[in-house]
């Protein structure tokens, strides 16, 4: 019974959801439209500068130096137009806020809660973290009973936190080599309350291996090697029905960079690469091994250029008049729609989502 780790995710998922809330209608400076003082975003501001001098290493998210104190007034001052509708009344949220709010005081600290009061944070905690998964949840998927991530940090300070206009990916600028080393920490919630099941993929990882563990390691080698690759984290719930078709309900990748041979792969690495693509096709056949081609984010490219794009699979399908044998396949939550410069290489300056690719050929 972690009180502490409770009042601390739920805080953080109120600042997360703040920021999901008010930047698509206030724009990146939405501080200065929250109904704080200007004084009160200068000491974040501030703060933000200290923590760069003392430890070198800031959150770009300058919520996270807001007071919880700051966060209720952002709630209050916005309540009406942009909260209530998740929450509910105002007067039952200033009451679960103040309670919180008197347990996390250090003077409260110094003695050992009792049974019910550490059972009344967990119910607050709970419940607050749940409706915004829910809201989440029903804008993202139109229903309210799909798992989301919250929140997934690695290693090298990196943090993806939800938003209504970002997609589910995060361009990093680390370089990485074998035998790199990075872990991550994946926060996520089922608005039904269940236990939520999580796996992390490397590049050319063909199964998942799912777990309720949080906390994950992952090594680089030599057959992860190259010029930009990307780590994806799934989520899923244990019940039948999922988000997508593929059988998950939320991913996000994390996307980094090779070291510069990376650009034309050593032979040997060549070499493991087409040694792990004819096991794959041996062991579960050419549809399989075609499905797995599909989902990765270096043969997604060349899909996309084969057919049109589309939200609704069936839809997509009539207005694409395709003969038999070819389908729309769904798109795994590509991180963004890659540009062409003038030497044919493919950037990323938008992210966007594409759900579903048409005019593939599905074994």
């Amino acid at each position: 019974m972690d009180v502490t780790q409770a009042l601390k995710d739920a805080e953080n998922a109120l600042r997360d959801f703040i920021t999901y809330i008010l930047i698509p209608k206030h724009g990146e400076e939405w501080y200065n439209h929250c109904g704080v003082s200007p004084e009160r975003v200068k000491k974040w501001s501030e703060r933000k500068v200290e923590d760069s001098k003392r430890i070198g290493i800031t959150d770009e998210r300058i919520i996270y130096y807001a007071d919880f104190y700051d966060i209720k007034t952002i709630l209050k001052n916005n309540w009406d137009k942009d909260f209530s509708s998740v929450f509910g009344e105002w007067r039952k949220m200033d009451v679960w806020l103040s309670t919180l709010e008197s347990f996390r005081n250090p003077d409260s600290h110094r003695r050992e809660l009792l049974l019910h009061q550490k059972y009344l944070i967990l119910g607050i905690c709970s419940e607050i973290r749940l409706l915004i998964i829910r809201y989440r949840s029903m804008m993202e998927t139109s229903e309210d009973y799909y798992p989301r991530i919250e929140s997934i940090q690695d290693s090298l300070g990196n943090t993806w936190t939800p938003s209504i206009t970002a997609l589910k990916g995060l361009f990093t600028k680390n370089k990485l080599r074998p035998g790199d080393v990075i872990n991550f920490i994946v926060t996520a919630t089922d608005p039904l309350g269940e236990s939520v099941e999580i796996a992390v993929m490397k590049p050319r990882q063909i199964f998942e291996n799912w777990t309720k563990n949080n906390h994950f390691e992952v090594i680089i080698d030599e057959s992860d090697v190259m010029k930009s690759f990307g780590i994806l984290i799934r989520i899923r719930s244990l019940r039948k029905y999922h988000a997508e078709s593929s059988g998950i309900d939320d991913s996000v990748g994390f996307f980094y960079e090779g070291p510069e041979c990376a650009e034309h792969l050593l032979p040997e690495v060549q070499q493991a690469h087409r040694a792990q693509d004819k096991a794959l096709q041996v062991r579960q056949g050419k549809g399989a091994f075609n499905r797995h081609k599909e989902q990765h984010p270096q043969a997604q490219e060349g899909l996309r250029r084969k057919g049109k794009v589309h939200s609704n699979r069936e839809k997509a399908e009539q207005e694409a008049g395709l003969p038999r044998g070819m389908h729309c396949l769904p798109a795994q939550n590509l991180p963004c729609d890659p540009k062409k410069d003038e030497k044919g290489r493919a950037h990323c300056p938008e992210q966007v989502k594409l759900p579903f690719i048409c005019g593939i050929k599905q074994a």
